[in-house]
């Protein structure tokens, strides 16, 4: 929304904004519209994208989980976010040997498959175990061991 609204800053056009309609309406000079309805679709387009990567991630973490083990704390096993866990099974899927992501702070970690290890690219002896679940597995487990002990 911000995005789009500051296409009033950027260009000399008038933006109007219905959320309830899904309108976005420009207002100004031929060659000002053109260029902001341009950045307009773009901006929409990104913000497309975005919604589908984030509802993919969302789906993709229903049945499987990437986790490491924390070896600077308690050497629990932490989860990684959903986008992060997107970029890894899909990564792993498509049999590439490792995936590559940044955390929040922008530092940039390889997962090796065949070694199930992460690291960060610029520091490969900082490694951290990874571990995949199958939650769908789990959970069928879980069913075959309570209709087993009944």
């Amino acid at each position: 929304m911000k995005a789009l609204q500051d296409l009033s800053v950027r260009y000399d056009v008038e933006v109007e904004i219905d959320k309830d309609q899904g309108k976005v309406v420009l207002f100004g000079p031929k060659d000002e519209l053109s260029l902001a309805s341009d950045s307009a679709h773009t901006i929409l387009r990104e913000a497309d994208r975005h919604m589908q990567n984030q509802a993919q991630a969302k789906l993709i973490s229903d049945y499987v989980q990437w986790s490491y083990i924390d070896t600077d704390g308690d050497n629990s096993l932490k989860e990684y976010p959903r986008s992060i866990n997107l970029i890894i099974e899909t990564a792993y899927r498509n049999q590439e040997k490792e995936a590559r992501f940044s955390d929040e702070n922008g530092t940039e970690y390889i997962i090796n498959f065949s070694n199930m290890e992460e690291y960060p690219s610029d520091d490969v002896k900082d490694v951290a175990s990874v571990i995949r679940r199958d939650k769908v597995q789990s959970i069928m487990n879980i069913i075959n061991y309570i209709l087993y002990t009944l």
